[in-house]
């Protein structure tokens, strides 16, 4: 965000809060402090989940609009309700970065494959993920029993190996 833009959101966020304090020099230097930490004007709170999430993709919370910033509160709600931590995230979307380099990383994929980049375990890539299979074992020719062995193990006697065929 460029300077005249932050010096204009200032303006602004200080001109909301003289309205809400009704021009108390107190509460707009205390709203003046949290605008420019990054915290909400009416609960002082910021959203660690949502920065988070923002940070890992790159993308300027400062200054988003409506509809791509609703796009990171629904993966900060679904984040938030497993309890998430702001450094798991950033080390998960990393993760993801290294795991599916040729894959775009959204705050959608980010928790659609948030269970398989807990990471330390195995890849989440299909072909690191089969098992080779060992070689066949080499086949063996097998020759059809003759005749006559086939008499003897009818009659029950006692049977001689077949003989071997060059």
């Amino acid at each position: 965000m460029t300077k005249e833009m932050e010096m204009a959101k200032l303006l602004y966020e200080t001109r909301l809060a003289r309205e809400a304090a009704g021009d108390s020099e107190k509460q707009i230097a205390v709203c003046q402090a949290r605008a420019a930490l990054g915290k909400d004007i009416d609960t002082g709170k910021r959203d660690l989940i949502f920065e988070a999430i923002c940070s890992a993709l790159g993308a300027d919370w400062t200054d988003m609009p409506k509809h791509e910033a609703a796009k990171y509160n629904v993966a900060a709600k679904q984040l938030r309700d497993i309890g998430a931590t702001p450094s798991e995230i950033i080390r998960r979307a990393r993760r993801y970065e290294t795991v599916h380099p040729e894959w775009e990383l959204t705050a959608t994929s980010l928790i659609t494959h948030w269970s398989t980049l807990k990471g330390g375990g195995a890849s989440t890539r299909v072909q690191d993920r089969v098992v080779p299979l060992p070689d066949p074992e080499p086949e063996v020719e097998t020759v059809p029993p003759t005749p006559e062995f086939l008499a003897q193990l009818r009659k029950g006697q006692v049977i001689q190996p077949m003989p071997e065929v060059d």
